[in-house]
């Protein structure tokens, strides 16, 4: 019952393969999980709308956010009026001392548009500023067009309703280029019936700071090499231990017998096969001893009988070397040597017979 119970070593492979292919696919996993996490880090997703629907926001406890759990590593935010008023803003250093003016030329979050500017001289020689927008709405592509003089006096178009000129700053939010490293866009909503503006500041990557930050959390899956290493010498030694220690006990028990001593390896554990040859071993060794036994059962007897004969052939010998010795010495009367004669044929005949039997 006891050998019936182990598993086989096929099993036994198996099993390890399995676990052995399921710690590589933990090791891949980990260390996705560790490249992802670092990856995101560097590239902090923005979640606008998770911000605006934290409890904090709502209660209006502003200093209780973290931008960067929302807005990404350089993320910041300001609540404002709708007149421009500061209410809260996350990052001292986050500029929010807007005008009117220069709030509603900054970009609507999530609003699918796009704003060019195209910069050309006329034949005069006079600067002109050629701005575009492009705006999706109801599936349709809007397009407006505006023409700024050097001074950002509108000539030309418009892409807001009774606006005649701009100031540098409003061009740059209308145009995006207010500075480098962010994005600046601004939404609207209501709190206990008051509008207020969120500002955002969302981080911007350029195409060296996106190649430097793959490449860095790219680097995390060279730690694969050295856990399939360390992973494939635990499941080797592991294994070398569930088979080589009863090979062990084995092969000790082989060499016991070999000396003579005693030896039992059905107890030798391992797997199924391994085990069923020391029970085999054993019931070998059983088989030996008792054939050693009855060869020396068989000795004794074999010397005994050997004792026996020398002892039944030496008094017929003795008896024939005595009479023949003293018929060669002359010691014999001439009347005597019939019978001596007789008694050494008939020993003679004795010992042929003993012989022959």
């Amino acid at each position: 019952m006891k050998s019936n119970a182990r598993k086989s070593l096929f099993s036994l492979l198996v099993k390890n393969y399995l676990a052995f292919t399921l710690a590589l696919l933990f090791i891949a996993g980990g260390v996705y999980l560790l490249w992802n996490g670092v990856y995101n880090h560097m590239f902090r997703p923005n979640n606008v709308d998770g911000l605006m629907r934290s409890a904090a926001f709502l209660t209006g406890r502003y200093q209780d956010i973290s931008p960067a759990q929302y807005l990404g590593n350089d993320g910041a935010f300001a609540v404002l009026r709708s007149d421009g008023s500061l209410v809260y803003v996350s990052d001292p250093d986050f500029d929010v001392d807007l005008t009117a003016g220069e709030l509603s030329c900054i970009q609507v979050y999530l609003r699918p548009e796009q704003t060019q500017v195209f910069r050309y001289q006329t034949e005069t020689g006079d600067l002109r500023y050629l701005v575009t927008r492009t705006r999706l709405s109801n599936g349709e592509s809007i397009s407006q067009i505006m023409v700024l003089d050097e001074q950002y006096r509108v000539l030309s178009g418009a892409l807001e309703e009774g606006r005649t000129s701009y100031t540098q700053r409003e061009f740059e939010f209308l145009t995006g280029q207010y500075g480098t490293g962010y994005l600046l866009y601004r939404t609207t909503f209501v709190t206990n019936d008051v509008p207020y503006v969120l500002l955002l500041r969302l981080g911007s990557y350029d195409y060296e700071y996106y190649t430097w930050a793959t490449r860095s959390a790219g680097r995390l899956w060279f730690l694969v090499i050295p856990l399939y290493v360390l992973a494939t010498g635990i499941f080797i030694y592991w294994l070398n231990s569930r088979i080589r220690r009863p090979l062990d006990k084995l092969d000790n028990a082989i060499l016991a017998l070999g000396e003579g001593k005693p030896a039992r390896a059905s107890d030798c554990g391992g797997p199924r096969e391994i085990q069923r040859l020391g029970e085999n071993f054993d019931a070998m060794a059983v088989k030996l001893a008792e054939s050693e036994e009855e060869r020396r059962r068989l000795d004794e007897s074999r010397q005994k009988i050997i004792a026996d004969i020398s002892h039944d052939l030496k008094t017929p010998i003795t008896v024939i070397s005595g009479y023949a010795s003293a018929i060669h010495d002359d010691k014999v009367a001439p009347e005597e040597l019939p019978r001596y004669l007789d008694v050494i044929h008939s020993k003679a005949n004795a010992l042929a017979d003993l012989i022959s039997t």
